[in-house]
């Protein structure tokens, strides 16, 4: 899944992804943080590249979804102050 998951990514195929990595977190026993990671990596650095083009309203609402998933991320978090910083 992880895999297939990364694939979608590279294709750009944001939600695809995601959800492939959200369904392998739900059934994996032993990978759950593995799963969580990566979620928390491609929101993160999806919501950094439309920082970084200038689209910070985009870049919020990417942090804010994230964040829907990863309650308890503090990275999400705190980048999401400071894109609303900008």
């Amino acid at each position: 899944m992880l895999q297939w998951a990364q694939l979608a990514y590279d294709k750009g195929q944001f939600k695809e992804s995601i959800q492939i990595l959200v369904d392998g977190r739900k059934r994996s026993k032993r990978d759950k943080r593995t799963f969580t990671q990566l979620i928390e990596a491609y929101y993160n650095e999806t919501a950094l590249r439309l920082l970084d083009a200038d689209k910070v309203e985009a870049s919020v609402t990417r942090f804010e979804e994230g964040l829907k998933l990863l309650p308890n991320s503090e990275t999400l978090k705190q980048n999401l102050d400071f894109a609303k910083f900008e």
